[in-house]
């Protein structure tokens, strides 16, 4: 799957957010594959503007 520099950048930034905030409240991690890659694609497809937003993709450089 390609994924844009900073797309990846914006994923990992979230990723520390919700793992810090999880371990900083309940001194537990979650997996980045298992948890957040799973959950991340799950919230993209139940996303009303999935369709808008994948159409932009085409004109966008």
């Amino acid at each position: 799957m390609y994924i844009s520099a900073d797309l990846v950048d914006r994923m990992k930034t979230r990723y520390r957010e919700i793992n810090g905030e999880l371990m900083i409240n309940e001194g537990e991690e979650i997996e980045l594959n298992k948890h957040f890659y799973e959950g991340l694609i799950k919230a993209g497809l139940e996303n009303p503007e999935l369709e808008e937003i994948v159409l932009e993709q085409r004109t966008e450089k």
